[in-house]
């Protein structure tokens, strides 16, 4: 026999709460809460979250890489490689301003900075993959120039690929 309320209707079992789809509900909000907020907490926190620093490496292979053979002999050039998803190597030295013209004209015969163009800098140029100069590697070059006031040249150079 069922049992009845005062008022006269039968009594109808509660059901647990693990079987409500409130319940439910609220735990994936709560849940999709703490993953986002330990994402944003993730990149906060951490100067490179995706590992596109730069690491130094070995000047040989950044020059391989880069499609060039030598620099100035003056040059104490800094290299570094790098990046998420597209590669990257950067070659940067200062050396006398004959000695940059003199390895330029021999690294990359027939072409010449420009000083039109560039942002920055006082002179710039790129060779993009395909053209007749560019390295056989299939990287983009960028090579870009600051004159300095003793006579020498603060040298840029970037590689990378597309």
């Amino acid at each position: 026999m069922n049992e009845q309320s005062v008022y006269g209707q039968p009594l109808v079992e509660r059901r647990p709460l693990y079987r409500t789809v409130w319940l439910w509900v609220v735990l994936a909000v709560v849940l999709a809460m703490l993953t986002f907020g330990t994402v944003v907490v993730l990149f906060l926190t951490t100067d490179d979250p995706f590992g596109a620093e730069p690491d130094v490496i070995d000047c040989a292979k950044a020059l391989a890489d880069a499609g060039l053979e030598t620099l100035p002999a003056a040059a104490e050039p800094e290299c570094a490689a790098g990046g998420f998803q597209d590669a990257f190597v950067t070659i940067d030295f200062v050396a006398p301003r004959a000695d940059v013209d003199a390895w330029l004209r021999t690294e990359l015969p027939g072409t010449e900075l420009q000083d039109e163009g560039c942002v920055d800098v006082d002179g710039c140029l790129q060779i993009s993959y395909g053209e007749p100069d560019a390295p056989e590697n299939g990287w983009t070059l960028d090579i870009e120039t600051v004159d300095r006031a003793d006579g020498t040249v603060a040298v840029a150079v970037a590689a990378y690929s597309l």
